[in-house]
């Protein structure tokens, strides 16, 4: 995407290649997405964020399965910004916010 999402909005993108209805969500200020996509592309997906996520110090936190059959997994991390990812990468600072 471009432009991401605003809070509480959304937008279909392709995240890894796999078709994503991505929302933008935030129940206690902490940046939050929801990815929407194929079932069959699960273990994919999550793959991809994991190996792209590792650059951004993401890690699985918490998976779930829900009432109506659905699962919920989630990263989480030190939420640097690619920006500041790709200065800590360059040796100019740690990318903490």
């Amino acid at each position: 995407l471009a432009e991401p999402p605003r809070w509480l909005r959304h937008a279909h993108a392709r995240v890894a290649e796999v078709p994503c209805h991505v929302m933008r969500l935030s129940f206690t200020g902490e940046a939050a997405w929801e990815l929407h996509h194929p079932v069959t592309e699960s273990v994919y997906l999550w793959r991809a964020l994991l190996e792209t996520g590792a650059f951004y110090d993401l890690l699985p936190a918490e998976q779930q399965r829900n009432e109506d059959g659905t699962y919920t997994a989630t990263l989480a991390g030190a939420y640097r910004t690619p920006a500041a990812a790709a200065a800590a990468a360059a040796g100019k600072g740690t990318g903490q916010p």
